[in-house]
């Protein structure tokens, strides 16, 4: 029963880590890799308007804000992302350090 529980957990987390078939999403990875934060948030922005229940995209939407110092726009979507994926670590994270960033602790 774990085993079936826990490769059920592993399944799930790759659908989540699947990026999804919107074109913005590579052109997001790629400007945010190069620190280009604002074109990353523009092509983030499509991919969340796209697929809308996607943690994905607006866990890296969420965190090209919070780059560019748009902290309650970040926690939106962070928050966001954290809804539709409680248990992503990398959400937990990144939410936690806006939370700090923004000081509310």
């Amino acid at each position: 029963m774990r085993h079936r529980h826990t490769v059920l957990v592993l399944a799930t987390a790759l659908l989540l880590a699947t990026p999804p078939a919107h074109a913005g999403w590579e052109e997001g990875i790629t400007a945010f890799q190069a620190g280009n934060y604002a074109q990353a948030a523009e092509e983030f922005k499509g991919v969340v308007e796209a697929q809308p229940d996607w943690p994905g995209g607006h866990r890296m939407l969420g965190q090209s804000l919070l780059k560019l110092g748009r902290n309650q726009e970040a926690l939106t979507h962070l928050r966001k992302a954290y809804d539709l994926g409680p248990d992503d670590v990398a959400v937990q994270l990144i939410l936690g350090q806006a939370y700090v960033q923004t000081g509310r602790y």
